[in-house]
């Protein structure tokens, strides 16, 4: 409860200050008005002379002000110039360390990036290269294996070839000679059985030989 009454008695208090301070304002506004009214036409072309005067002084001091300004940043730039060139200016020298600081480890991290990347790129063409010459030998060996291979085969079928024509030519020589115009007609074994019984085709044979002498 007290905290209350005494929280009420503050903000009271600052009602009745803000009231005693608004009708001061008041009362001075009128004062004020009271006394413009009551000025006479040259008290208040005096006053407006005065206040003209005040004016363009201010304004004279501002231009001076602005030019001198101007000047003295004129001479503070070519100054700070001159000291560039000199390379004696403390700002620019210690703007310069800083930024060749950050030049220099922005160049550090890229050579380490250059780096990397050099060796990324060297082994992965080592690993292109052992992978080529790993599939050149395996096609290399692929290849002559193949080569190796076809002339196995090739030799395989030779010797084949020369065995069935052995014995082809081995056959063909066991056979007797074709007959000619002035020889006979050769006897094959076929013609004649074992027991020496001449077969039919024999027997014919000898027949038309009969058969033709016996014409003449």
């Amino acid at each position: 409860m007290s905290d209350n009454l005494s929280g009420r008695r503050k903000r009271g208090r600052g009602r009745e200050r803000g009231g005693l301070r608004g009708n001061g304002r008041k009362v001075e506004t009128e004062e004020r008005k009271a006394k413009e009214l009551a000025m006479t036409e040259e008290e208040y072309q005096e006053t407006k002379r005065k206040l003209l005067r005040i004016a363009v002084i201010a304004e004279t001091q501002y231009n001076e002000l602005r030019k001198q300004l101007k000047k003295n940043k004129e001479q503070e730039y070519l100054e700070y110039k001159a000291l560039v060139d000199r390379g004696e200016c403390p700002e620019f020298l210690l703007g310069k360390a800083e930024a060749d600081e950050k030049l220099k480890k922005k160049l550090e991290i890229n050579e380490t990036r250059y780096e990397l990347k050099m060796a990324q790129i060297q082994d992965e063409y080592e690993a292109e290269t052992a992978i080529n010459e790993t599939q050149h030998d395996d096609q290399y060996a692929y290849a002559k294996d193949r080569f190796i291979t076809f002339f196995e085969e090739l030799i395989e079928e030779k010797t084949k070839r020369q065995r069935e024509i052995g014995l082809i030519m081995g056959a063909l020589l066991t056979l007797p000679p074709l007959p000619t115009p002035t020889s006979q007609r050769p006897i094959f074994v076929e013609d004649v059985d074992p027991n020496r019984r001449q077969t039919r085709s024999r027997s014919k044979a000898m027949r038309n030989e009969e058969e033709s002498s016996t014409s003449k």
